[in-house]
């Protein structure tokens, strides 16, 4: 039922008798004027509540809102989603069942997140609307307290990166900036490998240069989780294994492209990766 897919989040509100056509003179010359969406503008004029929008919004895109119930949140959901993930796009896994992942999330018009979401986890998504402050408690029930701007210092000790480095490195718990910033160290020391090592409680990571192992970074196992995640959902080539998985890697430096062969395999300390180089300063595609 398509109701209310492609029309203004306005029309159904007005529709459903929560506005009035002078509500909605209200929040266009507040939206004009903050330059919020028109949803944000209805609830800071009190015309509203966000349980409203969502629901509008839900109806809008034809898609379930939903009350976070988190006695309900299947912990294999949670397992393949990283926390940093998560949190960044505020959503909460919710459901898996077979390759169909469930979610909730607070603005369900982000294709950013459900396109990162389906490569990281390679599910088929299903979207549904929740409020703001129901998906926060719930990242707090099912990953532990909340980060603060960037990586707090127990995530990550390195004597290898300089402090211009750690500096980017800090400001992207994404582990985004982690993976730049360690290939380009690994290429700049001609390092052939890079070593994924889970301990107990961390995660240790290092380099092969001229025979010798080089300490590059500790990491906690939370924030690293997401590293490797984020590693191998960018492989192509990709073969799976139970257990295992390995494909190819590649990195762009000083406008060269290089390659590397990316092996995993889960330990009983957790997930395991060994970077190789395949091939060095690759002229990269036009």
């Amino acid at each position: 039922m398509d109701q209310g897919k492609g029309r203004a989040l306005g029309a159904i509100l007005a529709e459903s008798e929560m506005v009035s056509p002078s509500d909605i003179e209200k929040a266009l010359a507040e939206q004009r004027r903050s330059g919020v969406r028109i949803g944000e503008a209805l609830v800071n004029l009190g015309i509203v509540t966000a349980e409203d929008v969502r629901w509008g919004l839900a109806q809008q895109l034809n898609i379930p809102f939903v009350h976070v119930r988190t006695e309900l949140i299947d912990p294999e959901a949670v397992r393949i989603v990283p926390e940093d993930v998560a949190r960044r796009y505020r959503l909460i896994p919710y459901l898996l069942i077979g390759d169909e992942l469930t979610v909730i999330v607070e603005d369900p018009t982000s294709k950013r997140a459900i396109a990162d979401l389906e490569n990281i986890t390679s599910k088929h998504l299903t979207i549904a609307v929740g409020l703001a402050q129901e998906i926060e408690k719930a990242l707090a029930e099912v990953y532990g307290p909340g980060r603060v701007d960037g990586v707090p210092a127990e995530d990550l000790v390195t004597e290898l990166f300089d402090e211009q480095q750690q500096l980017v490195i800090r400001g992207d718990y994404s582990g985004e900036a982690f993976l730049q910033v360690l290939f380009q160290e690994a290429e700049k020391r001609r390092a052939t490998s890079i070593h994924f090592e889970p301990r107990r409680d961390t995660l240790l990571v290092r380099l092969r240069a001229a025979g010798k192992m080089t300490t590059a970074a500790q990491l906690s196992r939370a924030w690293a989780r997401g590293i490797l995640q984020r590693l191998k959902a960018s492989l192509f080539d990709l073969e799976r294994r139970p257990g295992a998985c390995e494909g190819y890697y590649s990195f762009e430096i000083d406008g060269r492209k290089n390659v590397y062969h990316v092996s995993c395999v889960e330990t009983v300390n957790g997930a395991a990766a060994t970077v190789e180089v395949e091939q060095r300063g690759l002229e990269p595609l036009q």
